[in-house]
């Protein structure tokens, strides 16, 4: 099972994830988190920026290490922003089990929180890159959940469970 959970920066989407593991692994089940940004790091290839072509080949070397994992009967949660069509596609098609989630927040509310401080350093324009703000990504077409977190107070335990709701 690969549970996929996508959104822009600052979303919430590593929080949810990190709940949603947490909840497997009280029910013994055997999981993997696969953060984006830790993906990266752990890559660690000096070819790969932040532009979209880039950011498109970390999404595909998420997707191909998570089929690996899956393959050997690992459940694997996935965070990462990847707001890609071909990614979800080729998700959906090379998956055994395959639940795809988007966390959606509005721009404004994302500006407001700014975790990272990307949306506050592109706007000063001394960042460029960034998702949602300097290309426009593509929303997933068919998620089997949409998340809307624009709420300051969140339960990110309930989030969790709909998303394990639907592996059963």
């Amino acid at each position: 099972m690969v549970i996929w959970i996508t959104g822009l920066s600052g979303a919430g989407k590593s929080t949810i994830a990190k709940e949603v593991v947490n909840h497997l692994r009280c029910e013994n089940q055997p999981c993997i988190f696969l953060d984006g940004d830790e993906v990266r790091k752990a890559l660690e290839d000096p070819h790969i920026g932040y532009d979209y072509n880039s950011r498109l080949i970390i999404a595909k070397r998420i997707s191909r290490l998570a089929q690996m994992l899956e393959q050997e009967n690992i459940w694997v949660v996935v965070a990462t922003i990847s707001l890609f069509k071909e990614v979800h596609s080729w998700n959906r098609l090379n998956f055994k089990d395959y639940i795809e989630v988007y966390v959606r927040v509005d721009l404004e509310v994302l500006k407001e929180r700014d975790s990272k401080a990307l949306y506050s350093l592109a706007n000063k324009g001394e960042i460029s890159n960034v998702a949602g703000i300097h290309y426009q990504v593509q929303e997933p077409e068919n998620p089997d959940l949409i998340i809307e977190n624009n709420s300051a107070l969140v339960d990110f335990s309930t989030f969790a469970k709909k998303i394990i709701s639907l592996t059963k």
